[in-house]
């Protein structure tokens, strides 16, 4: 819930894996948990993956108002 928390607070903007440094200790997730993570919120019809950049994941409709 804490992710999708996060999402929703730019629930227009896409969530880009690649972006986010996990080694520095800053991001509460390892790489493997966050996956994992969107995974389960995919299952559950919150996010998507973008099906041409799976390193980008959105908030559903119902993702976005789970979030808000």
């Amino acid at each position: 819930m804490v992710l999708l928390h996060g999402m929703g607070q730019k629930p227009s903007e896409s969530l880009n894996i690649d972006r986010i440094d996990f080694l520095n200790g800053n991001f509460p997730w390892s790489e493997l948990e966050l996956l994992n993570i969107l995974k389960n919120l995919k299952v559950k019809g919150l996010v998507s993956q973008n099906p041409f950049a799976s390193n980008l994941f959105s908030l559903t409709d119902r993702g976005r108002e789970k979030a808000l």
